[in-house]
């Protein structure tokens, strides 16, 4: 709310903010099996909830202040620098892989990964958007859905490193989300494949050691 007010106060429109996939719940919740930008919001978590209240925010500053605003709808998002979080596990894993040391994925299923320099590449698009009318737009990013096993697994085959492993419990959000109005509202974003995101980032984390 704070920067909301701050871009009303000094005409910082459009907002660009982070939302997340956790605004949708597990996916025994939904009986389609993608969901669109426009799905019911069935968080399970506090997280999810107050992304929920990021979203209903955002819309009643483009109804009340004509603020415009798009909020972005990240899952697991993974790369150098990603260390906090959940989600930032598969960034450990790497890590832990380039220095040697055993780790283990605290859960499993399937999620949408998502590397950093590609979210960064989609918050800077979504900062210049130029709406005709004052909005609110929420969506769903584009990544690579695949297995946390699968991720791993490529983690291992890339760095030599094979003392990883994956829980086996998934965590509570739907994966399979729809990204209907993202190309039309950023732009054509391809995803960089894994195997050459996973490789770049063990190369930066490398340096640090």
């Amino acid at each position: 709310m704070n920067v909301f007010e701050a871009a009303v106060e000094h005409g910082g429109s459009p907002v660009a903010y982070a939302s997340s996939a956790a605004v949708f719940g597990p996916v025994d919740l939904y009986p389609e099996p993608v969901l669109g930008p426009d799905a019911r919001p069935m968080p399970a978590t506090l997280y999810g909830a107050y992304k929920v209240a990021n979203e209903q925010t955002a819309a009643v500053y483009a109804a009340d202040h004509g603020l415009t605003s798009v909020g972005l709808r990240p899952f697991t998002v993974y790369g150098a620098g990603r260390d906090q979080g959940v989600t930032s596990q598969p960034t450990a894993a790497i890590y832990s892989a380039v220095r040697g040391e055993p780790y283990r994925v605290g859960y499993g299923g399937v999620t949408d990964f998502h590397y950093a320099p590609d979210v960064a590449r989609a918050f800077i698009a979504a900062a210049r958007v130029d709406l005709d009318s004052p909005a609110a737009p929420a969506v769903n990013l584009r990544g690579h859905v695949t297995s946390v096993d699968d991720f791993v697994d490529r983690v291992r085959r890339i760095t030599g490193f094979d003392d990883l492993g994956v829980g086996t419990e998934p965590l509570p959000f739907a994966h399979a989300l729809s990204t209907a109005g993202l190309e039309e509202l950023l732009g054509r974003m391809e995803p960089t494949p894994l195997d050459n995101a996973i490789a770049e980032t063990a190369r930066i984390l490398s340096t640090a050691l």
